[in-house]
C-alpha cells in the first residue's frame, strides 16, 4: 500500500527507519503522474519489505519545495535518511529496477542494545553506555550505514590476517562482495566517461562501484565498532587508513547562501538536505528548520579512505569518500539516463522519418492515379471532339449534296458516311429508289431522287422512283397512320392531312398553303411523330429544305386532280379509322 506524506516530520521519520523507501512527488494535474499511479501502486504489493510512499504536490507544496523538486513525477529511493537515487519521469522500469538492486543491502531495523529486565533489576548496560551506543547508532545512521551490520573481531582486522588470505574476507557477509581494498575497485572512474561508453558499460561500473560501497560502509561500521570498543592499537592501526570530513557541497550554492548572511554552518546543513539542487529550496529548509535545537549543530564527518595506507593496496591511489563514491554511481546513472534520453530522440527521428517516407509514398501512388484518370478523361475528350467534327463534316457534305441536288440526296447517311450503293426502302426493301421516311419514322431515312412527270399526262411529274406510283405510296403512308392508334395518333395525323390537302386543292396559288414550317406546332405533335404522315408529303410532291426549315410544295408539282383522289382517301381513312376505335 502507499501512504502519503503530508508533513516534513514525517518524511524524515519515513526515510530514518532503516527500511529501503521509495517516494513518488507527485501532483494530481500532471499526466504523466496519473499514468505511473497504478504501476508504483502495483510495485508497492510486489515488494511488501519495501516502504512506499507519495507526496502529493496540492497537499504539500511545502515539502515540495524544500526538497527542490523541480519536475513531477520524481521519484526517489532512500535507506538510512540517505538519497540513493532520483528519477524524473515515468520511467518505471528504471526505478524498479534500483528497488532491485538496494533491496539487498536495507535489511530489517533491528535493536542493537543488550536490553533491560522487564522488572527494571536485571543484568544491563549502564546509562553512559547506553547514552554511547545510541550516539553510535545516529552516527552510522547519519552516514548511510546499517547499525545491524556484524563488526569483524579484533583478529580479523590485522593486516597479517588479511593479506594471506586476500581472496577469502574474515565476514560471511562479505563473502559475495570484491575486496574493498582491491585498488582496481576504486581506481579513477574519470577516464571512462568518453563518448565510446555504452549502456553494458555503464551497468558494469556500477556493479563495481556498488559492491565496493557496501563493502566501504561495512568496512567504516566495522572501524566505528572496534574504536567505541576500545580496540587499542590493532584497531588504531586499521582506522589509520581512514580519515573523517564534512560532506561536499556545492560551493556556488554555498557562497550564494552566504551572501544572504545565512550562518554557514546552517547553509550547509541546507544544501546537503535539498542535495544541492537549488538555493530557494536551501533557503526554504532553513526557514523551516530555523527552530531546531541542533540547527547549528556541527555537520556529522564521513570516512575518506586513503587507499595507499591500506595494506596490500600496491601503488598510491586517490582518496575517495562514500559521498564521492556516491556522486560518481549517481553521475554514471545521470550518464546513463542521458544516454537513454539520446536513443530515445533517434528512436524518435527514426519513427518520423518513417512516417514521412509512408505518407510519401501514398502522396506518390495519389499523384500517378491523379496523372492516369487525367489521361483518361483527355483521351475521352479527344475522342468526343473528333467525332464531334466528323459530324460537323458530315452535315456540310450533306447539306452541299442536297444544295446541288435540289434538296435530294442520292444515297444515305449512316455511321460510316455516304454509301450510295444500296438505299433502304420505305418498308425495309433494299430498292433503286425509295421513299424518304426520316421525319416519319418510316424505313431508314433514305432519300432519292426525283424524277421528272410526264408532261401533259394530268398528273403533272412522278415523286416517286420508277417501280412504285404516287398513289401506291399515298396508299401505303394512309395504311401506316391508321395503325397508329396510341393516344389516337393516327386519327390526328389524318385529320391534320387532309386540312393541308383541302387547303392546297382550293388555293394552289396559295403559297402559305404550300409551305409548312417545320416548327408548327400542329405539324410537330400531329404529324411527324406519326409513321407514315412525312412520306404521304413527299408522295403529294413536298420536298424538306433543311436549310430554310420547312416543307415546301412547288407550284409546278401541284396536281389538283391528283390532290382530290388524295382527299377522298385520306377521308375515307378517317372514318373507317373512327369505326374501328
Amino acid at each position: 500500500m502507499v501512504q502519503e506524506i503530508t508533513s516534513g516530520a514525517e518524511l524524515r521519520r519515513m526515510v530514518g527507519s532503516g527500511s529501503l523507501v521509495v517516494i513518488d512527488f507527485t501532483a494530481s494535474w500532471c499526466g504523466p503522474c496519473r499514468m505511473a499511479a497504478p504501476q508504483f501502486e502495483a510495485m508497492a504489493r510486489r515488494y511488501p519489505d519495501v516502504v512506499f510512499a507519495k507526496v502529493v504536490e496540492d497537499n504539500s507544496k511545502d515539502i515540495i519545495a524544500s526538497e527542490g523538486i523541480q519536475a513531477f513525477p520524481t521519484f526517489r529511493v532512500y535507506l538510512n535518511s540517505q538519497m540513493l537515487e532520483e528519477f524524473r519521469g515515468a520511467n518505471m522500469g528504471a526505478l524498479e529496477a534500483a528497488v532491485q538492486r538496494h533491496q539487498a543491502s536495507a535489511g530489517p531495523v533491528s535493536f542493537s542494545g543488550s536490553g533491560f529486565s522487564l522488572g527494571g533489576g536485571g543484568p544491563g548496560p549502564s546509562s553512559a553506555e547506553a547514552a554511547a551506543e545510541e550516539a553510535r547508532i545516529a552516527r552510522l545512521r547519519r552516514l548511510g550505514i546499517d547499525p545491524s551490520a556484524p563488526a569483524p573481531t579484533a583478529a580479523a582486522s590485522k593486516p597479517a590476517a588479511v593479506a594471506p588470505a586476500a581472496k577469502a574476507p574474515a565476514s560471511g557477509a562479505m563473502a559475495s562482495s570484491p575486496d574493498p581494498m582491491d585498488t582496481a575497485s576504486v581506481g579513477d572512474d574519470t577516464g571512462g566517461e568518453d563518448s565510446g561508453r555504452t549502456a553494458a558499460d555503464l551497468d558494469k561500473e556500477d556493479a563495481e562501484d556498488e559492491a565496493l560501497l557496501a563493502s566501504m560502509i561495512k568496512k567504516v561500521a566495522a572501524g566505528s565498532s572496534s574504536g567505541e570498543a576500545g580496540s587499542g592499537g590493532e584497531g588504531t592501526a586499521e582506522g589509520g587508513a581512514m580519515q573523517m570530513v564534512e560532506p561536499p557541497v556545492d560551493q556556488a550554492l554555498l557562497q550564494s547562501l552566504l551572501e544572504f548572511e545565512f550562518p554557514e554552518i546552517r547553509a550547509k546543513k541546507a544544501l546537503l538536505a535539498v542535495n544541492n539542487s537549488s538555493v530557494d529550496a536551501a533557503i526554504q529548509w532553513i526557514t523551516d528548520h530555523q527552530e531546531d535545537a541542533d540547527i547549528d549543530a556541527p555537520i556529522a564527518l564521513v570516512p575518506q579512505l586513503d587507499m595507499s595506507a591500506l595494506p596490500g593496496a600496491g601503488p598510491p591511489k586517490k582518496k575517495i569518500t562514500l559521498e564521492e563514491l556516491k556522486a560518481r554511481i549517481a553521475a554514471r546513472r545521470a550518464e546513463r539516463n542521458e544516454m537513454e534520453k539520446k536513443e530515445e530522440v533517434q528512436r524518435e527521428k527514426l519513427r518520423r522519418e518513417s512516417g514521412k517516407s509512408i505518407i510519401k509514398t501514398n502522396e506518390e501512388l495519389q499523384r500517378l492515379q491523379r496523372q492516369r484518370e487525367f489521361a483518361a478523361m483527355r483521351k475521352e475528350k479527344e475522342a468526343q471532339k473528333a467525332e464531334r467534327e466528323r459530324l460537323r463534316m458530315e452535315i456540310a457534305k450533306d447539306k452541299a449534296e442536297r444544295a446541288s441536288r435540289g434538296g435530294y440526296l442520292p444515297g444515305r447517311l449512316d455511321a460510316d458516311g455516304y454509301n450510295p450503293s444500296g438505299l433502304q426502302g420505305a418498308y425495309g426493301a433494299s430498292v433503286a429508289g425509295g421513299e424518304d421516311t426520316s421525319e416519319g419514322g418510316v424505313g431508314t431515312g433514305t432519300t432519292v431522287e426525283k424524277v421528272p412527270r410526264a408532261v401533259g399526262s394530268g398528273k403533272g411529274e412522278e415523286a416517286m422512283a420508277p417501280g412504285t406510283t404516287s398513289m401506291e405510296s399515298v396508299e401505303k403512308a394512309i395504311g401506316l397512320m391508321k395503325r397508329q392508334r396510341i393516344a389516337d395518333g393516327g386519327g390526328m395525323a389524318l385529320k391534320t392531312l387532309i386540312a393541308y390537302v383541302k387547303n392546297i386543292a382550293g388555293t394552289p396559288g396559295e403559297e402559305k398553303f404550300r409551305s409548312i414550317n417545320l416548327e408548327n406546332k400542329a405539324f410537330k405533335s400531329r404529324v411527324a411523330p406519326v409513321l407514315g404522315g412525312s412520306s404521304l408529303l413527299k408522295a403529294i410532291g413536298f420536298t424538306k429544305d433543311d436549310v430554310e426549315g420547312r416543307w415546301f410544295l412547288a407550284p409546278e408539282h401541284v396536281d389538283v386532280a391528283f390532290l382530290g383522289e388524295v382527299k377522298g382517301k385520306l377521308e375515307a381513312a378517317l372514318i373507317e379509322y373512327a369505326s374501328e376505335i
